[in-house]
């Protein structure tokens, strides 16, 4: 807390307009939560520690897959609804910037294998969508070079020819880029049904994690 009111002080004062960014919380196990919660509640000089970020950063990777309850973009926003709770706690107001400054799937510390194809591709579709419907303005992928470690892979292990969920970047961002994504819907089947407000006609994604559903 005091590192981000001395970097406030040091970053505005050679450019009062640059973005002031706080520290990076993970927030999928109970130290972390911690730690957005000592974040949230402390003071410096008197002063919300949060009020000295112009933006919060939040590392929204959830723990490893089990299932279908959790390892999912879908779980990840338990993640971010949880995490916004606890700095409302501590008087954060809803519409303080939210940045996800890094997420990618299957972390467990050590080598992981990739997950399908399939399951690759949705991962960079629904992380996009779902982080736009819920408010968070930016979203770094971790990352576009990892191997080994994730279990998204963008690029194979050349560092240049691109993955199929490489591509899928690419095709989300078509579909969002210049429109507005609205709520994010899921119906008894598990399928998610995303809107996007777009000047090129309106868009819907549709899609099951689950089971296969016909639409």
């Amino acid at each position: 807390a005091q590192l981000t009111k001395a970097t406030r002080n040091a970053v505005k004062a050679a450019d009062p307009g640059a973005i002031v960014v706080s520290p990076a919380f993970a927030a999928r196990i109970g130290e972390q939560i911690r730690g957005i919660t000592r974040f949230a509640f402390a003071r410096v000089d008197g002063v919300p520690a949060w009020k000295y970020a112009d933006v919060l950063s939040l590392n929204l990777y959830p723990l490893p897959k089990y299932g279908t309850k959790v390892g999912t973009p879908e779980y990840s926003m338990q993640l971010l609804a949880r995490a916004r709770k606890i700095l409302g706690y501590g008087g954060v107001p809803k519409s303080k910037p939210i940045w996800n400054t890094e997420i990618n799937y299957g972390l467990t510390g050590a080598q992981v294998e990739p997950a399908a194809e399939d399951v690759q591709v949705m991962n960079v579709v629904a992380t996009y969508l779902l982080n736009a419907a819920n408010g968070v303005e930016r979203v770094y992928w971790y990352g576009w070079d990892q191997q080994g470690n994730v279990d998204t892979l963008m690029v194979e292990p050349d560092g240049v020819t691109v993955t199929p969920a490489g591509e899928a970047f690419r095709t989300v961002h078509d579909w969002i880029a210049g429109g507005t994504v609205g709520a994010c819907e899921k119906d008894a089947e598990g399928t998610w049904t995303c809107q996007v407000d777009h000047p090129e006609g309106a868009r819907t994604v549709v899609w099951n994690p689950e089971t296969t559903v016909s639409v």
